[in-house]
């Protein structure tokens, strides 16, 4: 090997990450024999190097060019955080996680923690192979059930296909999600309707309720009259309007 010589001699200097076997040999007229070259690079880089042959009594050596790409495996994730938001109950979001394999081999790899998920979670895919260059889509999905956040995680783990046991530094993938629902609060003047009684005719009468927002989060509200007829006889005030959270409001029904 070219990289075996001394530097004065052309040598490079550098540990050479290939290894030849036999060093040498006897050849017999018309024989053939095989020369093994094995490769171990320990960086993530290209190596070149040259084979020299030297035959007795030849002064011309022969020389082969060998070359390697060393490579580990490196896969990138589009996210660190994986974010549902807030989600109203039996409402359901999925989102896509992408894994690039931006090294020039194949990879292994596999999403450790899925099992100790919520039930509120659904991953389409645990662990599989990714070609050089080539992605793979895992897509996770969030429904809500239960008013609660989440802040699960989950470890991705890469490593070579061949066995070698070298890995990439696990990463970890946090879900953020929260369930709510709206949680609004009613009281009416008289047993959960609103009672006019008898009204004398041209006389308006008023009635009452009151809007409580007892949930967690601001609520818009707006009322509507499906007949033509009910909108003629009666008015709301106001229509519309939001409350913030432990915030009521008076509404006025005119009829």
């Amino acid at each position: 090997m070219k990289s075996s010589l001394p530097v004065d001699e052309g040598g490079s200097g550098e540990k050479s990450p290939f290894i030849i076997e036999p060093e040498s040999m006897d050849l017999k007229i018309d024989e053939t024999k095989h020369l093994t070259v094995y490769s171990f690079p320990d960086q993530a880089k290209p190596f070149k190097d040259e084979v020299i042959c030297l035959l007795k009594d030849n002064p011309n050596p022969v020389i082969f060019n060998v070359q390697c790409l060393g490579a580990k495996p490196v896969v990138e994730v589009d996210q660190d955080v994986v974010e549902f938001d807030r989600l109203l109950l039996e409402k359901k979001l999925t989102k896509t996680l992408t894994l690039k394999n931006v090294c020039s081999i194949p990879i292994k790899w596999k999403l450790s923690g899925i099992e100790g998920l919520p039930e509120e979670f659904v991953v389409s895919k645990a662990n599989g192979t990714i070609k050089p260059c080539k992605e793979e889509l895992v897509e996770i999905t969030f429904t809500a059930k239960k008013e609660q956040k989440f802040t699960p995680k989950l470890t991705l783990e890469v490593e070579d296909t061949e066995g070698y046991n070298i890995k990439q530094e696990p990463k970890s993938i946090e879900l953020r999600a929260e369930a709510f629902k709206i949680s609004l609060d009613i009281k009416f003047s008289h047993d959960q309707i609103l009672d006019f009684e008898a009204v004398r005719v041209g006389e308006p009468k008023e009635n009452k309720l009151v809007l409580k927002n007892i949930g967690m989060y601001s609520v818009k509200y707006n009322f509507t009259m499906k007949k033509k007829q009910t909108r003629e006889i009666f008015t709301i005030d106001p229509m519309e309007g939001e409350l913030a959270p432990s915030e009521e409001k008076s509404i006025t029904v005119k009829f």
